[in-house]
């Protein structure tokens, strides 16, 4: 699968331009435009599922890689590409926000080009960022995995945009799946169903999927720890690419007292992590004849080797910062028990950009052959020829010691450069602290094989931090911030003390706590819930995002 990586990742996000540009204070103009494009459209704070976060591919551009980075309504862009008379390597980078529109979502950016920063073997080099406007880019994003992209403008003497070109297609880069259509569903999955049209509220119910013969088919999971299905288990989830290549339908199989019953799920599109926002209706014996569609979505619990080796650390896919290598972008995208990598550095001698990727298994982390490539298309290119040296980029070591947390080291040859070896500590890139990043709707899932129940979770509206805490709600439905009054919950979330969190909910039915060591964009690391009148039998438990807060209505903080 490294044929399908090598020469399409892009780095990371330049650490330096990033970590300045978004909170710079210098981003008037940009926002302006994006006003203006707003004051056009028609904007709503419609439930549109975010872009996934990682690698992206542009159609007809060969060796073309996007990186991107959505926290919240927050966007970091980085973009892998290659000089129009030269083929080699250049990094350009973008920031900006994330603007809704009714299904669908758009970005707009300038475009800034770096240089002069440290190769991955060499002591710190502050790199040379040209902050003046150049061209800009624009995303217009109609699925979790699907958006519509456009460059405008010039940018100095490396790229020449014309004015505007047709929109090309950008897509997700999935990688590490089979050539099954509905591969990607392979892991664990909760899938989440709107009821509130009936009077109730938002039920989750997570499944093991994996592929049998020609079908994806999943089990009601029993346990987060081990991954087996309820003993005596009579439903299944089975899912598959729609008819016509358009989008993914699931179908849970249900046996009870009241007959058969089958829930049917449409998706127009699925992801390495989660669907898009789709429906479902319920067709069996037990209601004659089905009922109207209701608000559903899939998003990912564990990757499919998790139950195999629960303890194996595996992050979200994202950028991460490298300490003490000025304006290196580094970026991990974790997909299947595969490990794709891309390092975003500079030639020691010269300054100028290189990039290194590679794909590995999750075993390998500790052996990890760097690729170079080059030749590749410029932004306003027919295709180019790519060509890729294996290992040309010497070897990284990757240690993981938590979901956001870990080091990695790079040894000579980097390109016959710096001296080797050196070992850097690495940490996932956040925009925002850990209360922050709750904001929006999640879904708080626990294991309770203990009581012979399926894993399931509550679904939370986080809507504001006040003084240090969260505040938030049990969520009446998957659409926007309301509450359920009808069974209120009440939600709030503190830190630990370090980078986790401790999340109270509090009902007339239900007191518990949920602990987390960490808190990422997507996801929370594996924690634990305790009920507080039953603290001696605390229940394997992980918090994940089903909408962002600008998505559900809620300004980021």
């Amino acid at each position: 699968m490294k044929q399908f990586w090598t020469g399409t990742l892009l780095g990371g996000v330049a650490l330096a331009l990033v970590g300045t540009a978004i909170n710079a204070g210098n981003r008037d103009e940009h926002q302006h435009r994006i006003q203006t494009f707003a004051s056009k459209g028609d904007v709503v704070n419609a439930p549109f599922v975010g872009p996934e976060n990682g690698v992206w591919t542009i159609d007809g551009l060969s060796g073309v890689g996007v990186m991107l980075e959505v926290q919240n309504d927050q966007v970091a862009i980085g973009i892998q590409t290659y000089d129009a008379k030269t083929g080699d390597p250049l990094f350009l980078t973008s920031y900006g926000t994330l603007v809704h529109l009714s299904g669908a979502a758009h970005f707009e950016g300038d475009l800034f080009y770096s240089q002069d920063g440290s190769c991955l073997t060499c002591d710190f080099t502050e790199p040379n960022v040209d902050m003046l406007p150049g061209g800009t880019i624009n995303i217009t994003f109609l699925s979790p995995v699907n958006a519509l992209v456009s460059f405008f403008g010039s940018l100095g003497e490396h790229v020449v945009l014309p004015k505007g070109i047709a929109p090309s297609s950008m897509n997700r880069l999935l990688f590490g799946y089979s050539q099954h259509p509905a591969a990607r569903f392979a892991g664990a999955w909760l899938v989440a169903s709107d009821l509130s049209a009936g009077g109730a509220f938002v039920i989750t119910q997570v499944f093991n999927i994996a592929q049998q013969g020609d079908s994806m088919v999943g089990c009601p999971l029993f346990s987060l720890a081990t991954g087996e299905c309820a003993p005596g288990n009579l439903e299944s989830f089975v899912v598959d690419e729609a008819e016509e290549g358009d989008g993914f339908v699931g179908l849970h199989f249900k046996f009870g007292g009241f007959g058969f019953t089958m829930d049917k799920y449409q998706f127009a599109a699925a992801g390495a992590r989660t669907t898009s926002l789709g429906e479902y209706e319920t067709i069996g014996f037990s209601n004659k004849g089905g009922d109207s569609s209701l608000p559903a979505m899939m998003v990912r619990v564990a990757a499919p080797g998790h139950f195999d080796n629960p303890t194996q650390v595996v992050s979200e896919p994202g950028a991460w910062a490298v300490a003490g290598l000025g304006g290196v972008g580094f970026e991990l995208d974790m997909q299947n028990g595969v490990a794709g990598l891309g390092a975003f550095t500079y030639e020691e001698d010269t300054g100028d950009p290189i990039s290194y990727t590679a794909a590995v298994a999750f075993d390998d982390l500790g052996n990890i052959p760097l690729d170079l490539a080059n030749g590749g298309s410029c932004l306003n290119c027919e295709p180019g020829t790519v060509t890729v040296i294996p290992g040309a980029g010497g070897t990284a070591s990757l240690a993981l010691t938590s979901m956001d947390q870990g080091s990695v080291s790079f040894a000579a040859p980097i390109a016959g450069k710096g001296d080797a070896p050196v070992t850097h500590e690495l940490e996932r890139l956040y925009f925002n602290g850990p209360l922050d990043r709750l904001l929006g709707k999640w879904a708080l899932i626990s294991d309770r094989s203990e009581g012979g129940l399926f894993v399931g979770g509550l679904v939370v509206n986080f809507t504001e931090v006040i003084d240090g805490v969260v505040m938030g709600c049990r969520s009446k439905n998957l659409l926007d911030a309301e509450c359920d009054m009808a069974y209120p919950v009440s939600a709030t979330a503190q830190s630990d003390g370090e980078s986790g969190v401790i999340i109270s909910v509090d009902s007339s039915f239900l007191t518990r706590d949920y602990s987390y060591g960490a808190v990422g964009v997507d996801q929370t690391s594996f924690g634990m819930a305790v009920d507080i009148d039953d603290p001696e039998n605390p229940r394997l438990s992980r918090g994940i995002r089903l909408l962002s807060a600008s998505a559900m209505g809620v300004a980021s903080q």
